[in-house]
């Protein structure tokens, strides 16, 4: 897996688990394998449910299966593993970061915003978080929370171009046409395809 050959590693998580039929950490394992690769998301997501039924309270194989749902667009399955490794580990920050997204991607900004703010707590050096959060504030229209929380990010990583960006958008949006434009060319100097990435997400 570290060589980037999932079909070897499989097929080796497959010997193992002909070996031991109940060895959770090989079904978790060879699902990840499999999630590697596009062709074989299905039998990712048996094997995660595999190791699930071995180990009911293993919140990893349901954050991971989680992915794995998302991946095909089923969200409303991504979100209910993120809830479940949640209920389980309710200090995994990354079940709510991603439970977040989930949330977003319904249109439910307030449940997104309230993961986030949880995540963040958990974990207050994660600028992806604050970049997220500050985003969701932004569709619902609160450009003060969103520039703040794009400014935490720019502290934590100051050559982030696309929160630069998206702070200039914040603030135009709010009226400060001065201060948009010109986080708007700093953020073009220091990445030139910056708009064009942020348009095709």
């Amino acid at each position: 897996m570290a060589k980037g050959d999932a079909d070897h590693a499989a097929a080796d998580f497959s010997e193992a688990i002909i070996a031991d039929p109940k060895s959770v950490d090989d079904y978790y394992n060879r699902a990840i394998a499999y999630g590697s690769q596009r062709n074989k998301i299905v039998f990712a997501l048996l094997d995660f449910t595999q190791a699930i039924r071995l180990d009911p309270k293993n919140y990893l194989a349901f954050f991971n299966r989680g992915n794995t749902y998302g991946l095909i667009g089923d969200n409303e399955r991504a979100v209910a593993d993120y809830s479940e490794a949640i209920r389980i580990n309710p200090r995994y920050s990354l079940a709510y970061v991603n439970r977040g997204s989930g949330y977003r991607a319904r249109g439910e900004c307030i449940r997104a915003i309230a993961d986030y703010t949880e995540a963040i707590r958990l974990d207050p050096r994660s600028a992806l978080t604050f970049s997220l959060r500050g985003g969701t504030y932004n569709v619902v229209g609160d450009t003060e929370h969103a520039i703040a929380d794009y400014n935490t990010v720019l502290q934590l990583e100051p050559k982030n171009a696309r929160s630069l960006y998206d702070r200039g958008l914040a603030k135009l949006k709010k009226g400060d046409d001065a201060g948009g434009n010109a986080d708007i060319t700093a953020a073009k100097k220091m990445q030139p395809d910056v708009a064009a990435v942020i348009a095709g997400c």
